[in-house]
């Protein structure tokens, strides 16, 4: 009976690569690369980057990215996560033709084409 109830539930793969817009993250071995070139990112430049490419378009808070990112650890400041971001945008958008990481004003941050 177990079987057959396993067998019903939808199959859910774990890729073990995003992409989005020329960006391609192998989750394996952290590499990350933008229309071939390698980036190189800190640890938590890393994770910022997945959180906002496992939903692109979303727009999070700050709130959410400390939750998400630091783990919700209360003396993450707002100005830490812009200044992450900050980081990431460097990375990321400089040197390309087209910016990826947006600031929606009085919301949050996101990933998105322009």
């Amino acid at each position: 009976m177990h079987i057959e109830a396993k067998l019903r539930r939808p199959h859910i793969e774990h890729p073990d690569t995003l992409h989005y817009d020329g960006i391609d993250v192998d989750l394996q071995t952290h590499e990350v690369h933008r229309e071939g070139r390698r980036l190189d990112l800190s640890p938590l430049e890393y994770k910022l980057l997945t959180t906002l490419l496992r939903r692109p378009k979303r727009v999070f808070t700050r709130e959410d990215l400390i939750e998400l990112v630091w783990g919700g650890e209360s003396d993450v400041s707002d100005a830490a996560v812009e200044r992450y971001i900050s980081y990431l945008r460097v990375k990321v958008d400089e040197g390309f033709e087209r910016r990826l990481i947006h600031t929606v004003r009085g919301a949050g941050y996101t990933i998105r084409e322009e």
